[in-house]
Formats: structure tokens, C-alpha cells, sequence
């Protein structure tokens, strides 16, 4: 009886786990092939598959799935038909295969995110080794391709800069290759070339320079693009441009017109762009194309919807038609994409879906890329022998993943030939002056010449590599990109300013064809000096400085350029015929006068050094007095600091000695003097420091640029040339607004309104004297710019640092920030008169004022309300006769 009590409980459980798992069965997630695999061309293969959703009441919808491999000859490349504009996959295919780029095309799928309005890519895109698509300041993700097949995710930030005959005009370039809208046209440099099709995308009439491309050059990172002008053209746009050539555009009244309105044919226009990332840097120079606004799905076998509530800006529960690709350990890609209904409706599946997808398909590395409407694959070979659609789509899109024939893309016998001479010359160049930068370059460049799947635009790369190298310039240009994307924040006011110096004259020397060796060398070392002043630190407010001596130096040991003593280059003190010692005789003492160029406060540390060889003669002073004076007639002396103090023993050793002093109270001064009191026969001098405790700068917002329509972090300053601002053109929706006003009685810009973006803006036209700031406010990057926002308040006014409002342009790492209005006065509390002293007028003429006997001016009736209360009373002309009578110190309050 138990027995059989037992075997019908074990027979009810066997019968409620089997409904139980087909209820769970029913629900859950499927992945079927659910058709004939289509061989498409050699080694790559279609499989259509089914895949089910238990989201949304389980739908299932078609997938498409494509494999190859690069190993058998193909290779993924990132294409748009027309860089800028949105095409369908039909016509990228027929553009990509016809005769302008005679790509072998496999197959393509939709690539990334764009804008719906006006078919603008969000991000950037390089294609054949070239920037094909970007504007200037975007940073983000990138996928980049090789032409082996590798792949690899990096962080970019790409660097451009413009030199027009040779003169760099900073921070004024704005969009490659993307069309702008009538009404949004910012008055920055637009650059098309061939990319974007046979035609620039201008839309409002301005300047257009048509230039030719020299030298195998074009926009590829970690090199320059060499343009030769052709023409200008005012009041045109949408010019004609042919292989291997670009137009520059800014509108008429743009402030940079006058930069190129006088341009003549045979004039220089280059353009450099680099990676500011040092750790992508790398892989950006040597990627054959790159993708961006892709999201990880799936990574090192991991899948990230798992743990992720949102991949990029998308739920992983969003019902919609995807598009992803992945890799396999072996390096095989699959390229996917799943069809359906619109988004948020049925049939249609996940990204947790697509993700689980592509690991049954083997993938270990899945990325997602734009869905929706935009999803569709475009075959070579449909199976009838024809190039059409395997998953239909009729939305134009921006980019798109390419497959291609390696062969398709093979290096021609010319360019061949000429990265062949190329480094031949590049080897003599090195044997006869043996830099290690150019070993770098030929050896890269030999590397790939020896490579059998390197392709066209990397050999052109490996050219113009090996001429920057040959040129000397690539330490300054690399070093340049970097102090390029530098925080204010980094630096004290001092350091920056000399920083923004020192990069305007690197800039100026790398545009300059002509430049020596010397040159080069000299403009590396001092932006390299200034680069290093980061954080906060003790400087030497002397580098650089110009100074005088009281006797000149010997004729044997002269000061080259009279600059030997504040170059920041301490000579050899091993040899006393090194360049940068000075040597001083027939005088008991010496004074060199250093002119710091105005009053500096926080002079907290003084500095000399001195060689010391006794067989020659040469000794470190006995003494250095160290002394300091606001107009070089009046001087006050800081300290002295003798040799005995230091423990110098002048008759026996040798080497170089410091007569540093350092104070406990700081001092000020334009000018510092330093007497020199000779021991022995010669003094030989290399450096005198005079140094301030600089902190680095922690207040201000950072500037992207002026009339740029509003992206993640973006900051911009809207003027009235903007035109109309609206939701639209400049994306002001979610940002910080503040609207100034320009005050004639103040000298600056004046904060009027003040309004948090809530999704939507109301159109605003500026009036001439006003202008809109847009902060906007998305990661860590901008949290300052936030704190900025949120504590400005309307009467405040705007002070800038690197920026130039009425012009429209910025230096480097521009600033701003918003402070409290305090008049300047021309008198002191009490001098109501204006004399410069406080007298028994002052207290009469205070007297009537409030008796009403007398009208002030502005600074007569400021200097009366000693109070402060905001009027003139009995009790301001008391304390003003008290303080002339000596019972009362004003002052002192």
C-alpha cells in the first residue's frame, strides 16, 4: 500500500516537472536555422535563422547571419557613398563598386547612429585610412578595422590643425565632410573633399578655396594634409571638387574670411590631424578604417545585457530590428541583422536577444550598431547571381561596414615604387644623421612593404610618414597634439599663458616649410619647458626673461644672445668650455638686473649657479645678495647667501654650486637684482632663478567654441551672426542658458537671464550687443563647467581667458567665468575730493551732500558712503572728520 502511494506521488511529480519545463519551454529565448545556407562568394556564407523573443509575449522574427574570414582574402571596411549625406545600401553598393573607388563588394550592412532630420553622421568615420566624416572635437569609442582584418576598440579624440601659408589659425576648423543647414552654418572653416562626392556640401554662400592634394597626403591621423590653392571664389557655394582635391568654406562674414580672401593660386592650406589619446595613438595612426556610436554586446565572452541596463543610449529590452557584428576566437566575422516591426512594437526581439544570438553563432566580441528602420543587409550574390537585398531596408543611411576583396584594394606599381624611393632616401638621411624617429619611420614603413595584405592608403601613409620624419618635425608635432587637448585646470594662470606662447610659436614653426633644424629643436624644448609647469609648483617666473649686467662678461666666455642666464639650461659642470657658462672678471662684484616684464607677487625663492675648476682660476662667489624693486631705481634687499654657509672649500673642490635663498614671507617686484661678490679670479655663472609658488587654476568653464550646435559636453557661445537660435540648428534643449548683455559703463558682457533647458527651446533671435552661452552638462568632464552654471547669477559679468568674443575665436584651452561687478575707483573711502588725501574739504563737501546742498558725481558720492550702506549720511561725514582729526581711522574698520 505504500509502495503504490509512492509510485503514483513519483508519477505526479514526473508530470508536473514535464508541464513545468514545457511552460518554461514555450517561453523561452530560441535561436533555429530556418533555411538553406547561400554561399555569397568564396568563404562567405548566409544562414537565415529564426530567432524568438519571450519578451514582449514571445515574437519571432527572421535573422541573417554572415561569415567569413579576412584569412581568405577579405577584409571589413567602414564606407559612406557620400560622406555627410544618408544613402540606401543600394546605392552605397553600386557608388563602392563603380569606377570612382572599384571596390570588389561582398556584402554591407548599416553602420551608425546619424541624425534623422538632416541625415548628419553623430560621430566620426575614417574610411581607406582617411577621415572621410567628423567635426572637430568629438570624442567617444571607436571600432577600428586593419587591413589583416584585427580589430580593435580604442578611445579617440582627434586633434586638427589649420595652417594657411604656413601661419596656424587655431581652434578654426569645424566640420569634415558633413552638410549644415541654411540656418545652422557656424562661422568656423568646413572642409569637403572627394568623400562627400563630386561637390562641396556648402549651403550658404561664402568663400570657397579650391586646393589640390600634394605628396600623397590627405586627412590620415598622425599626419599633415598638404593643399596647394587653386582658386577663391567669393559669394559661391557648393563648388566643384575633383580626385584628389578639397574646397575650404567659411562664410562671408565669418572672422576667419580674412584669413583666405586674399589667397592666391600656388598658397599653402594644410591640415594636420592626430590622436590625442596617447594610448590609442598607435592604433588610430595605422587602422585602414574605423567606426563609431557602437555599443559592446558581447565582451571577451561575456554578455553585457546581463549585467547592463542600457547599451549606449538603448535598453537591452528595447523590442526593435538590430543590426550588431562580431568576432569568433578563430577571427572569424559574423555580421548580423534581425527583421521585424517598428520599434516598441510587435514582432520583434531585444538586444539581450541579438546578444545570446551571436554567442550560439560562435562570436566570443559583438557590438551593436544602429536599428530600427535602418537595419538591412546587401549581398554581392542574392543566388541568382545578382547584387540585392537579403533583409530589405529603403531608409538611406549615413555609413556602413563594408566587405570587400582585399585584392580590390591592392597597392598599386606607382606608389609602390615611390614608397620604395622613399625610404631609400629616408635610409641615407638616417645614415647621415641618425634620429631615432626617422629609424622609427622607416622601419614602420618597411614593415608595411613587407606586408602581403597591406593595402593602397597605407603606403601613402608610410610616404608622407617618412617625409614628416626627414622634416625633424614629428617629436614637435606629436608633442603639439598633445598640449592641444590640455585642461586649463592643469596649469596656473602663469604656466598657461606661457604654455599658449610656447604653443603658438611650435604651431608657427611647423607650418613654416622653411624651418631650420635649429628651429625645430628650439620650439620642442621650450614647449616641452612649459608643458611640464603642471600642477601646483614653485616656477621660474626668469625663464625667458631679458636682464643686464653692470659689467660685461669676459669676450672669451661671452653670453650668447645676451640669454644664457635665464635659458633654463643649466651648462655641463664637468666642463667650463660647455655653451651656457658665462664668465665674469676684473671686478670685485657684478650685478645682473632681471626685468620679470611687470610686478609679480609670491617671489619666494632666488637662485644662482656657479662652476668652480681652482686650476683655472674659477670660483663660486663669496657672497650673492639677492634684491627686488617695483621700478629698478628703488631696490630692497631680500638676503644674501654666502659661500662659507654652504660649506665651500675654494681651494680644493670642484663642480658646479647653487646660492639659492629661500624666504619664509614672499616679496614682490617687477625687477630682481642679483650682486655678485667675485672669491677668486673668474666667476663663471650659467643660471639665475627667481621663482613664485604658483597654484594651479580652480575656478572658470571651459569653451568648446563659438556658434557650435550643442553635443554631450559641449560649451558654446552663441552670437548674433548664429542667426536665429533654435531646438534645431543649435540643440540648446538640454542645456544651461545664459543670455549677457554688453554694458558700455562696465566693458563687459552682463548676465540678464538664466534658464535650465527642459527638453525643448524657445527660438531666440540675439540683438547685437547680446549673447547666449550654452553649457551643457553630461559626464565628469563637464562637472565643473555644471558648478559654473549652477552659480551664475543675473547682474553677474563674463571675464574670458584665451577667448575673443568680438573676433569669434579662442587661444588654447580657453575660459571663462562669471564674478560679481566691483567698480574700479580713482580715490580712496573718505577722499571724497579726489587729492589723494583725506582733509577737512572732504568732510564739508560730505556735509552738503547729505544736507542736499550739493550734487555729486558717481566717485565722489562712492568715496563719501565710507558705510557702505548706499547713501550719504551724517554718519559718513563724522567718521570722515574724525579720520582728518586723527581720532578715527577710516581704514581700519
Amino acid at each position: 500500500m505504500k509502495f503504490t502511494k509512492r509510485a503514483v506521488a513519483l508519477v505526479l511529480s514526473l508530470v508536473m516537472v514535464a508541464s513545468l519545463s514545457a511552460v518554461l519551454a514555450s517561453a523561452d529565448y530560441s535561436f533555429v536555422k530556418n533555411g538553406k545556407e547561400l554561399e555569397v562568394a568564396d568563404g562567405v556564407v548566409h544562414t537565415p535563422y529564426t530567432i524568438t523573443s519571450d519578451y514582449n509575449g514571445k515574437t519571432s522574427v527572421d535573422a541573417h547571419a554572415l561569415t567569413f574570414n579576412p584569412d581568405d582574402g577579405y577584409m571589413p571596411i567602414v564606407f559612406s557613398a557620400y560622406a555627410g549625406w544618408c544613402s540606401t545600401l543600394g546605392k552605397q553598393y553600386e557608388q563602392a563598386t563603380g569606377s570612382r573607388y572599384g571596390y570588389d563588394v561582398v556584402a554591407i550592412i548599416n553602420g551608425s547612429y546619424f541624425s534623422m532630420a538632416d541625415g548628419t553622421l553623430v560621430g566620426i568615420t575614417i574610411s581607406d585610412s582617411r577621415v572621410a566624416c567628423a567635426h572637430v572635437g568629438w570624442s567617444g569609442d571607436l571600432v577600428t578595422f586593419g587591413s589583416d582584418g584585427s580589430i580593435r576598440v580604442v578611445r579617440s579624440q582627434l586633434d586638427y590643425k589649420l595652417y594657411i601659408n604656413g601661419k596656424q589659425i587655431p581652434n578654426s576648423l569645424y566640420y569634415i565632410n558633413k552638410v549644415s543647414g541654411e540656418s545652422s552654418v557656424g562661422d568656423k572653416f568646413y572642409y569637403w573633399d572627394g568623400a562627400c562626392g563630386s561637390k562641396a556640401d556648402s549651403k550658404v554662400a561664402g568663400y570657397e578655396i579650391l586646393c589640390n592634394k600634394t605628396g600623397y597626403t590627405d586627412l590620415m591621423v598622425g599626419t599633415t594634409l598638404k593643399g596647394e590653392v587653386v582658386s577663391v571664389t567669393a559669394d559661391t557655394y557648393g563648388g566643384a571638387i575633383g580626385d584628389d582635391q578639397f574646397i575650404l568654406y567659411c562664410k562671408a562674414d565669418s572672422p576667419y574670411a580674412d584669413y583666405v580672401k586674399d589667397l592666391n593660386a600656388g598658397d599653402s592650406i594644410n591640415i594636420s590631424v592626430d590622436e590625442t589619446v596617447e594610448e590609442s595613438k598607435d592604433v588610430m595612426r595605422t587602422c585602414v578604417s574605423a567606426i563609431t556610436n557602437v555599443g559592446w554586446l558581447v565582451r571577451d565572452g561575456v554578455d553585457l545585457t546581463d549585467t547592463e541596463s542600457t547599451i549606449g543610449s538603448h535598453s537591452v529590452t528595447l523590442a526593435a530590428r538590430w543590426t550588431a557584428f562580431g568576432t569568433k576566437p578563430d577571427g572569424t566575422f559574423v555580421l548580423f541583422t534581425t527583421d521585424g516591426a517598428g520599434t516598441g512594437s510587435e514582432p520583434n526581439v531585444t538586444l539581450s536577444d541579438v546578444a545570446q544570438a551571436m554567442i550560439d553563432l560562435g562570436c566570443n566580441n559583438v557590438f551593436r550598431l544602429d536599428g530600427g528602420g535602418s537595419s538591412a543587409m546587401y549581398v554581392c550574390n542574392t543566388g541568382e547571381g545578382e547584387a540585392g537585398f537579403l533583409q530589405s531596408s529603403s531608409r538611406a543611411v549615413a555609413d556602413t561596414i563594408m566587405i570587400v576583396k582585399r585584392s580590390s584594394l591592392a597597392v598599386s606599381t606607382e606608389t609602390a615604387q615611390a614608397l620604395a624611393d622613399k625610404i631609400a632616401e629616408a635610409e641615407a638621411a638616417y645614415a647621415e644623421n641618425p634620429e631615432e624617429s626617422l629609424k622609427t619611420a622607416i622601419d614602420a614603413a618597411k614593415a608595411i612593404a613587407d606586408t602581403e595584405t597591406s593595402v593602397e592608403s597605407e603606403y601613402a601613409h608610410a610616404i608622407v610618414n617618412l617625409d614628416t620624419a626627414m622634416s625633424g618635425k614629428r617629436a614637435l608635432e606629436e608633442l603639439a597634439a598633445v598640449v592641444g587637448s590640455i585642461s586649463f585646470r592643469d596649469y596656473s594662470e602663469y604656466a598657461l599663458e606661457g604654455l599658449r606662447n610656447a604653443y603658438a610659436d611650435a604651431l608657427g614653426v611647423i607650418g613654416d616649410k622653411n624651418a631650420s633644424a635649429d628651429d625645430i629643436e628650439a620650439a620642442y624644448q621650450n614647449l616641452l619647458y612649459w608643458y611640464n609647469l603642471s600642477g601646483d609648483r614653485l616656477i621660474n617666473i626668469a625663464h625667458g626673461k631679458d636682464y643686464t649686467y653692470s659689467t660685461a662678461p669676459n669676450g672669451g666666455y661671452p653670453d650668447t644672445n645676451n640669454s644664457e642666464l635665464t635659458d633654463g639650461e643649466f651648462a655641463d659642470p664637468d666642463n667650463g668650455f660647455a655653451p651656457g657658462w658665462v664668465g665674469l672678471n676684473g671686478k670685485t662684484s657684478y650685478d645682473v638686473v632681471i626685468d620679470l616684464g611687470e610686478v609679480c607677487d609670491g617671489l619666494s625663492k632666488f637662485n644662482s649657479n656657479f662652476l668652480q675648476i681652482t686650476s683655472w682660476g674659477i670660483s663660486p662667489p663669496s657672497q650673492v645678495t639677492y634684491y627686488v624693486s617695483d621700478d629698478g631705481n628703488e631696490w630692497t634687499g631680500v638676503g644674501t647667501v654666502k659661500g662659507n654657509e654652504l660649506e665651500i672649500d675654494y681651494k680644493k673642490e670642484n663642480g658646479a654650486y647653487n646660492f639659492a635663498l629661500t624666504l619664509d614671507t614672499p616679496v614682490s617686484g617687477r625687477y630682481v637684482k642679483a650682486t655678485i661678490n667675485k672669491y677668486g679670479t673668474f666667476i663663471f655663472v650659467s643660471e639665475i632663478e627667481v621663482f613664485s609658488a604658483e597654484k594651479t587654476i580652480d575656478y572658470g568653464a571651459y569653451l568648446s567654441g563659438f556658434n557650435q550646435k550643442i553635443a554631450a559636453d559641449i560649451c558654446s557661445i552663441f552670437t548674433p551672426s548664429f542667426g536665429t537660435i533654435t531646438g534645431e540648428n543649435a540643440n540648446p534643449n538640454w542645456t544651461c542658458n545664459i543670455w549677457l548683455k554688453w554694458s558700455d559703463e562696465i566693458g563687459a558682457y552682463v548676465i540678464t537671464k538664466k534658464a535650465q533647458g527642459n527638453g525643448s527651446f524657445a527660438d531666440y533671435t540675439l540683438a547685437e550687443d547680446e549673447i547666449m552661452i550654452a553649457m551643457h552638462h553630461y559626464t565628469e568632464a563637464s562637472d565643473e563647467n555644471n558648478a559654473v552654471a549652477l552659480a551664475a547669477k543675473v547682474g553677474q559679468v563674463l571675464r574670458t581667458s584665451g577667448i575673443n568674443v568680438a573676433e569669434r575665436t579662442t587661444d588654447l584651452a580657453p575660459f571663462f567665468w562669471f564674478e560679481d561687478y566691483v567698480p574700479e575707483h580713482d580715490r580712496n573711502k573718505g577722499d571724497v575730493n579726489g587729492n589723494g588725501t583725506i582733509d577737512a574739504a572732504d568732510y564739508l563737501m560730505t556735509k552738503r551732500m547729505f544736507l542736499g546742498t550739493f550734487t555729486p558725481d558717481a566717485e565722489q558720492k562712492w568715496a563719501a558712503d565710507v558705510d557702505d550702506n548706499g547713501s550719504v549720511n551724517a554718519t559718513d561725514y563724522l567718521m570722515i572728520k574724525r579720520h582728518f582729526l586723527g581720532t578715527y581711522d577710516i581704514y581700519a574698520k
